[in-house]
């Protein structure tokens, strides 16, 4: 059975931009160094963390976000 996809409201996927904005330079780097790796895993934990404590819902996990930012 496949897990139901997220649906982001208009403020949430506001605020996912905002946020990836915010973190450019780490999330669009082209680097696939373990390094580099690293920093973009802990870049989206922390966008996660942010993105968690300013809207209503329960905790997420960034994969749905990710992939949102990654088709705009």
């Amino acid at each position: 059975m496949e897990k139901k996809k997220v649906n982001y409201t208009v403020q949430e996927k506001g605020l996912l931009m905002e946020l990836a904005r915010k973190y450019k330079d780490v999330i669009e780097n082209k680097k696939t160094d373990s390094m580099s790796v690293h920093r973009k895993k802990a870049t989206w934990r922390q966008i996660a963390q942010e993105f968690n404590s300013k809207h209503g819902r329960p905790p997420q996990d960034t994969r749905p976000a990710q992939e949102m930012v990654a088709r705009t």
